[in-house]
C-alpha cells in the first residue's frame, strides 16, 4: 500500500444568499408546481412518500401498533374548507399531536412572535385555492445553507383526526406541513440521495436544534439554580434583539404534570416579559406556552390568579388572557423553582436584516471533519466538565417517555484525557481589536454579555474592556441516521490566549511545544447534543479555538461559526497540519460530504 501525505483543510463558507436557498435533492417548487398544474394532477413527492417507512422505523416502524390504522390524506379530503394560514399566523396555531418532539413545536410557536422570521421559515403566497397543486414548500437552515424543501400534503391521519401536529384552528394546516417538511428534510443534506428522514427521527430532541434550524442562529443553554442572577434582564434583552426563547423542566422519570398544572419532562416557549411595581414590590413575569395548547399553570399570576384585580384596568386588558390555550404568566421566583434550562437562540444580520431592533452580530462559518489518525484529537484534560446526561428509557434520543427533550438536570461523568493527540485537532485564528459599545446597566446588575460571565460587562468606559463572542459548534448529519444507530457524540471547543510574540508559531519547529504552552482564556462544555455553544467575553487580542469531540479517534463532520458584536477578524489553515496515512485509493464523495481531507505533496509534518 501507498503511504500518503494529506493536509486537514478547514473551509470558511459564506453564509447563504439570505434570497436565494438551495432546492432540497433538487426539486424546485415552482418549476413543480407549474408541472402539476398543466398536467391538471396533484403532487405526489417521490422524495418523500406517504407510506409506513414515512412514519418511523421502530414505535412507528411498518409492524408497529402506533401505526396501525394510518391513512395519508390530503387536506381536503377529511377538512371541509381547508386554509394553508387562518388569517395570520400565531403562537396558538401549534399544539402538539401524538408525536414526543414538544422541542420542536415550541420553537414553532416562538417563531410565531416575529413575522419576519416566519415568513423566511413559512413563505407566504401558499393557498389551498389558488394556484392549489398538492404542493407546498419550506426553508430551513441547514449547516451553513438555506434549504428549500417541497412536500405533497397527504399527512398521516387516524379516525378523521391528523395523527401528529395541529392547529387550534382545525381547518389550518400550515404547521401540520412544517412539520412534515421537517420529518423529510431535518438534518439531511440538501443533495442527499441515498436515505430520507421520517417523523419518528423527530422523537426526543432539544429546542435549540430546532431554534438553529429556523433561524441560522445561535443556540445557548444556561441551566439555572434558585438564585440565577440577570436572568429576566437577559431574557428580556433576548426578546428585544428578536432571538427565539425557551425553557425545559427536566424529568427523570418522563413526562408528567405536576399539581401546579406544569409539565415535567417538557419543552415550553417564552413568549414575553414584564416588570411592575406594586405598592413597593417589584414584580417581573415571564409570559410562557405549553405546545399542547392547554394544562396551564394555576399558581401565582395564572389566569385565575385573584391577583390580577389588583392592577389598573388597562393592564389587565393589556396582559391578561383567561382561556385554556397553553399561555400563562408566572413570576420569575416561581419560574426558578420549576424549570431547569433557558435556551436562547441569537440571530445573525442575515436572518435579522438590516436594522434589528437589538442589533444583530457578524459571523463567521468553518465547515470541517474530525478524521481518525488525523485530526480527531479528543478533548484536553478536564473537558468533560459537562456532558449530557440521558435519563432512563429505550433510546439515547429521547428518554424519559414523550417529553421529547432527552436530558436530566445536570450533567456531571467526566473524560478521560487526551494529552498526547488534542493539538492535533482544527484550529482556528481569531483576532479581536474594538471592544464592545458601553451598555447601561440596569437594577440587576446589567446584562453580563449573557451568562459566560454573568454581571462582568465591561464596555469602553470600564476598567476591563471585552468583546462578546459567540461559539456555536454543530454536529452535521447525524440525526439523519438515527435509525441506523448513530448518536451525537460529545463535543466541545477551548479557547486560547496567543501572546502577541506567538503568532507565527505555525512556522516554528517547536510548535507543538509552544501549543501546549497557551494559556486557555475559556471552553465550552462538552455535550452529548448537536449544537455546543457558549458566550465568551474576551479581552481585544489573538485567540485560538479548538473544537474537539471527546474522545481520540471519532469521526464527524462538524461546522464551526463565530458570531461577535463588531466586527473582528476569524481565520482558518494558519495552524493546519499533515499526517501520514496508508490508503489505497482516494476516496469518492460528494463534494459537500467529503471530509476536509485532500492529498498533498507540499504540506509539512506538525
Amino acid at each position: 500500500m501507498a503511504v500518503q501525505r494529506v493536509t486537514i483543510q478547514l473551509v470558511e463558507e459564506e453564509d447563504g444568499d439570505f434570497g436565494s436557498p438551495i432546492c432540497f435533492r433538487g426539486q424546485c417548487y415552482h418549476s413543480l408546481q407549474e408541472s402539476c398544474l398543466q398536467a391538471g394532477a396533484l403532487f405526489l413527492d417521490p422524495c418523500f412518500p406517504a407510506g409506513p417507512p414515512a412514519l418511523g422505523y421502530d414505535q412507528l416502524g411498518p409492524n408497529s401498533e402506533k401505526a396501525k390504522g394510518v391513512e395519508w390524506l390530503r387536506p381536503h379530503e377529511f377538512c371541509q374548507n381547508p386554509q394553508f394560514i387562518c388569517e395570520d399566523m400565531d403562537r396558538t396555531d401549534v399544539c402538539q399531536g401524538s408525536l414526543g418532539n414538544c422541542w420542536f413545536l415550541a420553537a414553532a410557536a416562538s417563531l410565531t412572535l416575529y413575522p419576519r422570521l416566519l415568513y423566511r421559515v413559512v413563505p407566504p403566497r401558499q393557498s389551498f385555492q389558488w394556484g392549489y397543486a398538492g404542493i407546498f414548500h419550506f426553508q430551513l437552515w441547514q449547516f451553513g445553507h438555506w434549504v428549500d424543501v417541497v412536500v405533497d400534503d397527504r399527512l398521516p391521519v387516524r379516525d378523521g383526526k391528523l395523527l401528529f401536529v395541529r392547529s387550534a384552528q382545525r381547518a389550518e394546516f400550515w404547521a401540520p406541513l412544517l412539520e412534515k417538511a421537517y420529518a423529510k428534510g431535518g438534518g439531511l443534506p440538501w443533495f442527499s440521495h441515498r436515505l430520507h428522514g421520517s417523523y419518528e427521527v423527530m422523537r426526543g430532541g432539544h429546542m435549540n436544534e430546532a431554534f438553529v434550524d429556523f433561524t441560522g442562529g445561535v443556540g445557548e443553554v444556561l441551566y439555572l439554580q434558585p438564585d440565577t442572577p440577570v436572568l429576566f434582564s437577559a431574557i428580556r434583552h433576548a426578546l428585544a434583539k428578536e432571538s427565539l426563547v425557551g425553557a425545559t423542566a427536566l424529568s427523570d422519570r418522563g413526562e408528567y404534570k405536576t399539581e401546579e398544572g406544569l409539565v415535567k419532562g417538557h419543552a415550553y416557549s417564552i413568549t414575553g416579559t414584564h416588570k411592575m411595581s406594586l405598592e413597593f414590590t417589584k414584580v417581573k413575569l415571564l409570559r410562557l406556552r405549553n405546545p399542547w395548547g392547554r394544562v396551564e399553570w394555576s399558581g401565582a399570576w395564572s389566569d385565575s390568579c385573584p391577583r390580577w384585580a389588583a392592577l389598573p384596568e388597562e393592564w389587565r386588558d393589556a396582559l391578561l388572557v383567561k382561556k385554556e390555550d397553553g399561555e400563562f404568566w408566572m413570576e420569575l421566583g416561581d419560574f426558578l423553582k420549576h424549570f431547569d434550562t433557558v435556551q436562547i437562540c441569537s440571530l445573525s444580520p442575515e436572518v435579522l436584516g438590516p436594522q434589528p431592533k437589538g442589533g444583530g452580530w457578524h459571523v463567521h462559518t468553518f465547515q470541517g471533519r474530525w478524521v481518525r489518525g488525523f485530526n480527531a484529537g479528543g478533548g484536553q484534560p478536564g473537558s468533560g466538565e459537562a456532558p449530557s446526561v440521558w435519563g432512563g428509557g429505550d433510546g439515547p434520543w429521547d428518554r424519559g417517555g414523550q417529553s421529547g427533550l432527552g436530558e436530566t438536570k445536570r450533567p456531571t461523568s467526566p473524560f478521560p484525557p487526551e494529552t498526547e493527540t488534542f493539538w492535533t485537532n482544527p484550529q482556528f485564528q481569531l483576532t479581536l481589536q474594538d471592544p464592545d459599545e458601553e451598555e447601561a446597566e440596569d437594577d440587576e446588575g446589567g446584562l453580563g454579555g449573557g451568562w459566560g460571565t454573568l454581571g462582568a460587562r465591561s464596555g469602553r468606559g470600564g476598567r476591563h474592556p471585552k468583546c462578546t463572542v459567540l461559539l456555536s459548534l454543530v454536529q452535521r448529519n447525524r440525526r439523519r441516521l438515527r435509525a441506523r444507530g448513530v448518536t451525537y457524540l460529545a463535543v466541545g471547543f477551548h479557547v486560547f490566549r496567543i501572546p502577541e510574540e506567538l503568532l507565527g508559531l505555525q512556522d516554528s519547529p517547536r510548535r507543538r511545544e509552544l501549543l501546549a504552552g497557551l494559556l486557555r482564556a475559556d471552553r465550552s462544555p462538552f455535550s452529548v447534543r448537536r449544537d455546543v455553544s457558549r458566550r465568551c467575553r474576551l479581552a481585544p487580542g489573538h485567540y485560538l479555538v479548538v473544537p474537539s469531540t471527546a474522545h481520540a479517534g471519532e469521526e464527524s463532520d462538524f461546522t464551526l461559526r463565530i458570531f461577535t458584536e463588531r466586527q473582528h477578524a476569524a481565520t482558518h489553515g494558519l495552524y493546519h497540519h499533515t499526517c501520514q496515512r496508508r490508503t489505497r485509493k482516494k476516496p469518492s464523495r460528494p463534494r459537500s460530504e467529503a471530509p476536509a481531507v485532500t492529498p498533498s505533496q507540499a504540506g509539512r509534518s506538525p
